[in-house]
């Protein structure tokens, strides 16, 4: 009997997330349309926050990204760059710790019917993130400002080395910049911003660095304009 009831709950908390998930990527861009990051266009959202910057830095990795290959998203939202991933024919994983993002992702998976894309609920934090097994490719943007927040620069940095030893071919990255506020704790760089991360970036993961070019990103819910650099460690 207890075995019976534990079915039940399991099986009804499998349905509710389906539907809430369906309703959230139903009206994603209309309920949420001030805190949406990624567009969806596969299930019809085109507009997001970062919909032009989302498109222009996967136009620029899909040059570098070899099809048939293995690849980790961390902090995937709700999962363009995997989707776009598996649609190349690489085997995609995506990792986010927000459940409205996980399940909006899971939705727009069961709808697309991508068998070679899966998402998980997972925070990536400093005692798990030398737990990851090995992929050719990372995908990681836009979160290491918030490592530098929570852990410190310093901290931060040592959690990114051990991120790049997870990956065979390369890490495509991305953080915030000058833009960031002082509690990000990213260091105040004199000069050329770009160059200091690239060289940092060269010191960190003792690899070849190649910036990929500028994209247009957003802070503060879209109130401030400013772009971002985007790297590939190889």
């Amino acid at each position: 009997m207890k075995g019976k009831i534990t079915l039940f709950f399991y099986s009804l908390t499998l349905a509710l997330n389906y539907y809430l998930a369906r309703f959230l990527g139903r009206n994603l861009s209309r309920v949420n349309s001030s805190s949406n990051y990624q567009p969806l266009p596969w299930i019809g959202i085109n507009n997001s926050r970062r919909t032009q910057g989302t498109i222009e830095r996967w136009d620029k990795m899909d040059q570098y990204l070899i099809s048939n290959s293995s690849v980790l998203d961390i902090g995937c939202d709700v999962g363009y760059f995997v989707f776009k991933s598996a649609e190349k024919g690489c085997l995609a994983w995506g990792v986010d710790d927000n459940i409205f993002s996980n399940l909006i992702a899971n939705y727009a998976k069961n709808k697309i019917k991508l068998s070679n894309s899966q998402f998980f609920l997972q925070r990536i934090d400093d005692k798990n993130v030398n737990l990851l097994p090995r992929f050719d490719y990372i995908i990681f943007l836009s979160v290491f400002h918030h490592w530098c927040k929570e852990y410190g620069f310093d901290g931060a940095s040592k959690m990114l080395s051990d991120l790049i030893k997870k990956t065979n071919k390369g890490l495509f990255f991305e953080m915030g910049q000058s833009e960031m506020g002082d509690k990000y704790n990213i260091p105040k760089i004199q000069g050329d911003f770009e160059n200091w991360l690239k060289k940092f970036l060269e010191d960190v993961s003792g690899k070849n660095v190649k910036c990929l070019g500028k994209f247009h990103a957003f802070v503060d819910k879209g109130k401030k304009e400013a772009e971002r650099s985007l790297f590939l460690i190889y």
